[in-house]
């Protein structure tokens, strides 16, 4: 289990967590933070000291007025994949 200084918040809010082990980024999705509305897709960096930093909301690229989730990211084909209840396809080719 990962605590972060979210940890309120994760908990309350929040799911879906991936953790990125090459850049040691927590994604996750919340609705407890400002968005889009719905469920938007936030990352957390962790220091060279272990410590977490404020969550990032990945903005309009990937987040929609609808819930986006389960947001997971693939190192070598740099694809980028979430799970959404929009009523059409609407992705841009490009991941933070």
């Amino acid at each position: 289990m990962i605590f972060t200084s979210s940890r309120q918040y994760f908990f309350t809010f929040s799911y879906s967590p991936f953790f990125h082990q090459a850049t040691q980024t927590l994604f996750f999705s919340s609705n407890g933070w400002p968005g889009n509305g719905g469920f938007d897709i936030y990352r957390e960096n962790q220091t060279a000291d272990g410590e977490w930093k404020s969550p990032e909301n990945l903005g309009e690229l990937l987040n929609s007025a609808y819930d986006d989730t389960y947001y997971s990211f693939h190192t070598q084909s740099q694809n980028a994949y979430l799970v959404s209840n929009r009523p059409e396809a609407n992705c841009k080719n490009e991941a933070p």
